[in-house]
């Protein structure tokens, strides 16, 4: 009932993969490349270190159509590992205090 409610947009949450000019007040995006190394590779885009043209193109691609869905606020879930390169360049990027690390969400206390 609720995947039905979902794929119908009956509910506050969706997905969308063909979003070509349209913009939501809250965007949460996940980054996981993890199965898609031949498709995306996030850590080579934000390092800026990617030999392969076609994928840099299409991870840039939709890492723009991701970012840019957002009227107000934008979420950035990023699971697939980076190095400290690409992570300095987040950092350049999205600022230094809009970068919060999962880990110290989820230590035992």
């Amino acid at each position: 009932m609720k995947f039905w409610k979902h794929i119908q947009n009956e509910t506050v949450f969706s997905t969308k993969h063909g979003t070509k000019g349209d913009e939501y007040r809250n965007v949460l995006t996940v980054i996981d490349d993890t199965e898609w190394k031949q498709e995306y590779n996030f850590n080579n885009f934000f390092n800026d270190l990617e030999e392969k043209e076609e994928r840099k193109l299409r991870t840039r691609n939709l890492f723009y159509v991701e970012c840019s869905r957002a009227k107000e606020n934008l979420v950035v879930l990023m699971l697939s590992k980076v190095d400290d390169l690409a992570l300095e360049n987040i950092r350049k990027w999205f600022k230094e205090e809009n970068i919060l690390d999962i880990e110290e969400f989820i230590k035992p206390e």
